[in-house]
């Protein structure tokens, strides 16, 4: 779908998978691309339905000799995934125990958000001022709401870096008490509907490095946040929605 500010498509993880063959990438790291202790049987087979899936949709086509020609807009953007100098992931947990999962590339040629589920959503946007627009969209912040009174404050364990950018899909609000300790979170659970963690991730020879990581907590009344200091207590000091949202964009 498009519109006059943004391009949007979808791909699945296998139609991904496929454009890295073809485009030469080793691996989509933040997408789980390629598969760990997958089979080779598996794989071919998973290839050929996306090579059809592609062709049908008109992302690529074959060239006699020569290989596959593929979408320049499409190989802009998967070279933008592949090899990211600065990725910022944004996670939004809620209390039912769904959640939602971004990768965002301020890029200042392509700003790009993709949306991670059954299918991979990108969007690109025409500017940052749009991207930030769609983070502020994908968090759904409460529009109105009064100011809390009181600050939370926990100790942040280490663990907790790695498990709000990279979790798995079971991690949620509920058992964040088992994995911080109940009674630091009993008041704040009872209190708050969705967490968010938006981590920025910076590339090194090795993969990624976390250079900053904020967190908010909200319900329909109040939002809470701050940043992210693993290892000591942190203090998460109620917000105004302009506060949250500068939070949110920088």
């Amino acid at each position: 779908m498009n519109s006059n500010k943004n391009f949007q498509f979808e791909v699945t993880p296998s139609e991904l998978r496929w454009l890295a063959e073809v485009l030469g990438y080793v691996r989509f790291p933040l997408f789980n691309i390629p598969k760990n202790n997958e089979s080779e049987m598996d794989l071919v087979e998973e290839l050929k339905i996306a090579q059809a899936t592609i062709q049908e949709r008109g992302l690529a086509a074959p060239l006699p000799g020569f290989g596959w020609q593929v979408e320049r807009l499409i190989v802009a953007l998967t070279q933008l995934i592949a090899n990211p100098d600065f990725v910022q992931v944004l996670q939004i947990w809620f209390k039912d125990g769904t959640r939602r999962r971004a990768f965002i590339y301020p890029n200042n040629d392509l700003p790009l958000l993709v949306e991670v589920g059954d299918v991979l959503q990108f969007t690109l946007h025409s500017d940052l001022h749009e991207l930030n627009t769609q983070k502020q969209d994908f968090s759904n912040l409460p529009p109105k709401f009064a100011v809390a009174q009181t600050s939370f404050q926990f100790p942040m364990p280490g663990q907790s870096q790695s498990l709000a950018w990279n979790s798995s899909e079971k991690f949620s609000i509920s058992n964040m008490m088992d994995t911080l300790g109940s009674d630091r979170w009993e008041g704040l659970l009872g209190q708050m509907t969705t967490m968010g963690v938006i981590t920025d991730l910076g590339s090194t020879e090795d993969g990624f490095e976390i250079r900053d990581q904020k967190s908010l907590f909200w319900n329909k009344k109040n939002i809470w946040g701050g940043s992210v200091m693993a290892g000591g207590v942190v203090d998460f000091p109620p917000l105004s929605h302009a506060q949250a949202l500068a939070l949110l964009w920088n």
